[in-house]
Order: structure tokens, then C-alpha cells, then sequence
């Protein structure tokens, strides 16, 4: 059987790269557009995409859940990530977003003890520990540094930690197409109903860029999909954490921020609490 870890490998990593040109053009968009307004274009982008596709490929069957309930969840876990993210970032660096919104695996092992039912070890609940340490060295509570808007990546990582446990339940039961219609169509519906609290008038220009944030999402929505087709999780999941240093090479170059030494330490924790989290994973499921 031929090998294809190097290839899923290599979509990850764009799919990574296109996540974080993204953010960064949102977190541009959130200059002069409400956060809210954003994630419903962005939403908008994304669904008319799939829906598109779904049609094209006269694939009627991916209209249908077999778990519609699961898929309400996970389609309200990503919505409220996305918000809650979007937010964070008219308040915060792009980097240091990033690295908080970083402790959803280790939010999914936690997790999976009241919803899955699953057994976690004193080893991940050490490394589960270790991460939240990882969060408050680059919070530093007191310090003012960051303030209260680090909850708001700190509650888009919970959400998006639900809808990863969602899509864990429905695996097997529903089609990749169907999740993302399903996510993308209640993610549309849920921030339209935010519409009413603001709307500013997007300039062409400003169109564009969501443009760009639509596509560049659901590029990167499907290459994770082939990815994971391609190459075993274990193998994917430390190749996460790239998103880190290109999130931090956006910051720093379109937006002239630059991470001091607390906010790397932390990252660079979260991410070993993470990897460590992954290899514990790796472990359980070997065969």
C-alpha cells in the first residue's frame, strides 16, 4: 500500500497557512467592520460555496444527517468559535489569539470524560495542567497585559473543543459534505440573528477581503479533510502548531506586532502540553 503521510502533510500545512491568512485578513476586516458582520459574510462565503457544490454534484444524500442533533451542536460550536475569535482579535495581537486558542485539544481531552465517557490518565491530566499554565503565562492575570479580553479566545477555544467532540461522535455516521453544509448553513443563521445589534455598509474593497476570508476557509476546510484522508491524526497533529508561527509572522509583518518573551514562553508550553497530549494519543490507539 503506498504511502501517502508526505502528502497529507503537506495539505495540513497549507490548509494551516490558508487558516491564518484568514484570521489575519478578518482581524483587518475588524478595523472598521462589527466582528459579528464579519463571521456572517464569512459564513455567507462559505456556505454558498459548499451548497454549490453539493448541487453541482447532484449529491442530494448530503442534505441528510443521521444524527441532526449532533450536527445542531457542532454546527453551534463553530459558529460561536468563530464570533468569539473574530472578537478577540479587534482586541488582541493575532499571536497571542492564537496561541490561547491553542488549548482546545487538551479542552477535548477534558471533555471526553463526561461526554464520551472516556478514561484520561494522570499523564494527560498533567499535560492538561501544564497548558492552562501555557495560557496564563502569555494572559499574566493582574499584569493588565492582555485584560479580560483573553477570555474571548479562551471561550472560542471551548467551543470550538465541543464542536471537535461533535464531529468525533458523528465520524462514520455522516459525510465530510454534510458536516460542512450543516456548519456552514447554521453558522449563517445563527450570526444573522446578531445582524440587528450593528450593521456598517462594507466598501467594495471590504467585500473583497471577505471575499478572500470565504474561500481561503473553505480551501483550507477541504485540503484538512483530504489531509486526514491521507495520513494517520498522529501524524497531522504536530504539524498544527506551525499555525503559531504563521500567525506570528502576520502579526508581525502586516500588523507591526510583535510577541515579547512571556507570550512566546507560553505559547511554546501550550504547545508541548499539546504534543505531549497527541504522542499520549498516538499511544492509546496504536495498534
Amino acid at each position: 500500500m503506498k504511502d501517502t503521510s508526505l502528502r497529507g502533510i503537506l495539505m495540513f500545512s497549507l490548509a494551516l497557512i490558508l487558516f491564518s491568512i484568514g484570521d489575519g485578513t478578518s482581524k483587518y476586516l475588524t478595523e472598521t467592520l462589527p466582528p459579528f458582520q464579519i463571521s456572517w459574510m464569512r459564513f455567507g462565503v462559505f456556505a454558498a460555496i459548499v451548497l454549490l457544490i453539493a448541487v453541482l454534484r447532484r449529491d442530494w444524500s448530503a442534505f441528510r444527517s443521521r444524527c441532526p442533533h449532533i450536527q445542531l451542536v457542532r454546527g453551534i460550536g463553530i459558529a460561536g468559535s468563530t464570533v468569539l475569535f473574530v472578537t478577540a482579535m479587534s482586541f488582541l495581537p493575532i499571536a497571542e489569539a492564537t496561541s490561547i486558542s491553542f488549548v482546545s485539544p487538551l479542552l477535548v481531552t477534558a471533555l471526553a470524560i463526561p461526554i464520551l465517557g472516556e478514561k484520561v490518565g494522570w499523564r494527560r491530566w498533567a499535560a492538561i495542567i501544564v497548558g492552562f499554565i501555557g495560557v496564563v503565562i502569555v494572559v499574566r492575570p493582574g499584569s493588565g497585559h492582555l485584560g479580560l479580553a483573553a477570555l474571548l479566545p479562551l471561550s472560542s477555544a471551548t467551543c470550538w473543543a465541543i464542536a471537535l467532540i461533535a464531529t468525533r461522535m458523528t465520524s462514520g455516521r455522516d459525510g465530510a459534505l454534510t458536516a460542512l453544509i450543516y456548519a456552514s448553513c447554521l453558522g449563517f443563521a445563527l450570526t444573522t440573528l446578531l445582524l440587528p445589534f450593528g450593521w456598517v455598509q462594507p466598501s467594495l474593497i471590504e467585500l473583497l477581503w471577505v471575499g478572500v476570508v470565504g474561500v481561503s476557509t473553505v480551501c483550507a476546510q477541504f485540503l484538512v479533510i483530504a489531509a486526514f484522508h491521507a495520513a494517520r491524526v498522529s501524524t497531522l497533529a504536530p504539524i498544527a502548531y506551525t499555525q503559531l508561527l504563521w500567525s506570528g509572522l502576520i502579526g508581525y509583518f502586516v500588523f507591526h506586532q510583535m510577541p515579547d518573551q512571556w507570550a512566546i514562553l507560553g505559547a511554546v508550553v501550550i504547545m508541548l502540553s499539546g504534543l505531549y497530549t497527541a504522542s499520549r494519543e498516538r499511544r492509546r490507539y496504536a495498534v
